[in-house]
C-alpha cells in the first residue's frame, strides 16, 4: 500500500466519531522504471527516517546517531534496507540471466527441468576373468576400491558369455557423489569370489560433478529451448544433455555424399554423430529416436536398440538400432613454472596441483567435448591459489614433457588430469 494513501481510523473512544488522517513519510520510495528497480541509498533512507522521527516528536530532536532516537533511526533504516534488498533480489531472479537458487529452480520448472544432483566419478576398468562360466554381477555391486577408501560399483548388470577372453572393460561409478580424484592405476579389486582374478584402471577416471551450478543450469536451460525442436543437431544435443547422468555431449553430422572429417572423426556420408559423456544407453537411444531426422544414419562404436513408444503404435512400435560414442578420457600433462620468493609456502606444488584439479572439476570451467583447452585459462585458476603465485610459464600436452599453449583433441575425447600429471617447477 502506498505511503501516501489515505487511511481512516477510530480515535479509540466509543461513540467519539471517526477521524481521517494521511500516512506520510519522508523516506524515498523505490522506483520501478524501464531499466529496473531503482533503490534509494541507505543514507537517503536514514535521512527520511530521522525526519519522520523528528516530526513525530514535535520537532527539535537531536539528530545524533548515539541518542535513543538516533538508534531507532538506524534500526529502522537497516530493516528497510534489508527488505528492499530482498525485493531487489526477487525481481532480479525473474531474469534468467541473473536468477539463482530457488528462483532459478522455479524458472527451470517452466521448462519441466530440475537442477541436476551431484554425479559420481566414472572410471573404465579392465577385468581379468576366471573360469569359463561367470555369474552375473548385479548393478550396484562394489568391485573396486582406491587407497583413500572410496568404493566403486557397477552401474548396470554385468554378464559375460562362456569362454569370454580377458581383459573385459566396464565402467564403474564411485559411490561418493561429486568430484573424486581417481588417477590411472589407483583401483584394486575390492573382494574375491566374484569370478574376477584382477582389476585395474589403465586411465584416470572422469571426475564427477557437484550439484549443478547456476551457470551450468542456465546453459542447459538455454539449450533445452532448442531441444524442444526436432530434426536438428541442437535439438538432439539439448535432449542428450537433459538425460540424468550425462555430463557433456556433442552432436555433429556429415551432410555430404562422401566421407568427411568433423573434429578429428571420419564420418560416412549422410550420417549423424553423437558423443556422450555418461548416461544410460536406453535413454540415449530414445533421445536419438525422438530428435534425429527420419532416414538419417548414425555413426559410432556403441550400439543401442530401442522401440518407438509413440501411442499411435499401441505398444507395437518398430525397433531401431542406433550408433553413438561414449566419450574417452585422454590424460593431459600440465607443466607449471613459478617464480621463487620469500612468501612461497613449502607446499606450493601441492597447492598448485589442487588448483588445477579444481579447475578441471568445476562444471563452469572444465574442458568440454569439442573445445580447445588453453593454458592461459589455467593461469587464471593458478593466480587464485594465493597472492604468492607468480606464473612464469604454463604448458599443456598429451605427453609428459610436451609443450603447447593450447590443445585441441578429437571431439570424442575429453581431457583429464590427476596429481601425477601436474608438475610444478620453481625458477628464480
Amino acid at each position: 500500500m502506498s505511503t501516501s494513501e489515505a487511511f481512516s481510523a477510530s480515535n479509540g473512544a466509543e461513540g467519539a466519531g471517526v477521524g481521517a488522517f494521511r500516512a506520510e513519510t519522508s523516506v524515498p520510495a523505490p522506483q520501478l522504471t524501464d531499466a529496473g528497480l531503482a533503490m534509494p541509498a541507505e543514507a537517503a533512507i536514514l535521512a527520511g527516517v530521522q525526519s519522520d522521527i523528528n516530526e513525530a516528536l514535535g520537532g527539535g530532536t537531536n539528530p545524533a546517531l548515539n541518542t535513543p532516537q538516533g538508534q531507532i533511526a538506524m534500526s529502522m533504516t537497516a530493516i528497510l534496507g534489508d527488505a528492499l534488498e530482498c525485493m531487489l533480489e526477487v525481481l532480479n531472479g525473474v531474469d534468467p540471466a541473473r536468477s539463482s537458487g530457488r528462483l532459478q529452480d522455479a524458472i527451470g520448472r517452466i521448462y519441466f527441468m530440475e537442477r541436476l544432483p551431484a554425479t559420481p566419478t566414472l572410471v573404465e576398468v579392465a577385468l581379468t576373468l576366471t573360469g569359463n562360466s561367470l555369474p552375473t554381477i548385479a548393478a550396484g555391486t562394489t568391485l573396486a576400491s582406491d587407497q583413500a577408501g572410496n568404493l566403486y560399483a557397477a552401474q548396470s548388470d554385468i554378464s559375460f558369455p562362456p569362454n569370454t577372453p580377458s581383459p573385459q572393460y566396464v565402467t564403474l561409478a564411485c559411490q561418493a557423489p561429486g568430484p573424486v580424484e581417481c588417477p590411472a592405476g589407483a583401483l584394486a579389486l575390492y573382494r574375491g569370489n566374484m569370478g574376477l582374478a584382477a582389476l585395474a584402471n589403465p586411465a584416470a577416471g572422469i571426475p564427477g560433478q557437484a550439484v549443478e551450478s547456476r551457470a551450468a543450469f542456465e546453459r542447459r536451460r538455454a539449450l533445452a529451448v532448442e531441444g524442444n525442436a526436432r530434426s536438428s543437431n541442437g535439438a538432439l544435443l539439448g535432449a542428450l544433455l537433459d538425460i540424468p547422468g550425462v555430463q557433456d555431449a556433442l552432436v555433429v553430422d556429415n551432410p555430404t555424399t562422401a566421407e568427411a572429417q568433423q573434429g578429428g572423426i571420419t564420418l560416412p556420408p549422410h550420417t549423424l554423430y553423437a558423443v556422450v559423456l555418461g548416461g544410460n544407453a536406453e535413454d540415449i537411444g530414445q533421445a536419438i529416436l525422438a530428435k534425429k531426422p527420419p532416414g538419417c544414419a548414425t555413426h559410432g562404436a556403441q550400439s543401442v536398440t530401442v522401440q518407438d513408444n509413440a501411442s499411435a503404435y499401441g505398444g507395437q512400435g518398430p525397433r531401431y538400432t542406433f550408433q553413438y560414442d561414449q566419450a574417452q578420457t585422454t590424460t593431459v600433462h600440465v607443466a607449471v613454472t613459478l617464480a621463487t620468493g620469500p612468501h612461497v609456502p613449502s607446499d606450493a606444488a601441492l597447492a598448485v596441483q589442487r588448483g588445477v584439479l579444481a579447475w578441471f572439476e568445476d562444471a563452469d570451467t572444465r574442458p568440454r567435448l569439442g573445445g580447445t583447452l588453453y593454458a592461459g585459462r589455467l593461469i587464471g585458476a593458478l593466480n587464485a591459489v594465493g597472492d604468492w603465485v607468480e606464473v612464469l610459464d604454463c604448458q599443456i600436452s598429451t605427453i609428459a614433457g610436451g609443450t603447447g599453449a593450447r590443445l585441441t583433441l578429437p571431439i570424442n575425447q575429453l581431457p583429464t588430469v590427476d596429481a601425477s600429471t601436474i608438475t610444478v617447477t620453481m625458477a628464480a
